[in-house]
């Protein structure tokens, strides 16, 4: 069964091994089966595209409009000075979003004084952070804001 994709069983043992397409298109077939905990298990067709739009719809459901993007910056400090770096965001948000940012460390309130961002806007935000050297430091971040 080396370099197949897919292969076909039924309790353990191989009926048919085949490759898998490596490509799908939108108005390609979708088999779903499905095995509920109660009733009889459920074999329906749909359109990759179909499917897409679900996901996509429940999402949108979900967050509401609402983009979380997050990520890490590298900040190498001057002592017991804030020191900034840009962030640009992956993906621009629609309005400004909601940033939080925390250091990467085992010191906290020792060595690292403080942390934060300001100056957030569609694009990015400013990254700050105090330490008492000047060691660098990875901040994490995380922004939550308008699709």
């Amino acid at each position: 069964m080396a370099n197949l994709d897919a292969v076909t069983e039924v309790d353990g043992t191989l009926i048919k091994s085949f490759p898998l397409l490596t490509t799908i298109s939108d108005t390609d077939d979708l088999l779903i089966e499905t095995a509920p905990t109660t009733g009889d298990p459920r074999t329906g067709r749909t359109k990759v595209k179909t499917l897409k739009e679900m996901v996509n719809h429940e999402f949108d459901s979900t967050f509401k409009g609402m983009l979380i993007q997050y990520g890490r910056v590298s900040i190498k400090p001057v002592a017991n000075t804030p020191t900034m770096k840009h962030v640009q965001f992956p993906r621009t948000f629609a309005g400004q979003p909601c940033v939080v940012v925390t250091p990467v460390t085992s010191v906290p309130g020792t060595n690292i004084l403080g942390a934060g961002a300001s100056n957030n806007t569609n694009d990015g935000f400013d990254a700050y952070i105090t330490r008492t050297n000047t060691t660098e430091t990875i901040l994490a971040w995380i922004a939550i804001g308008p699709v």
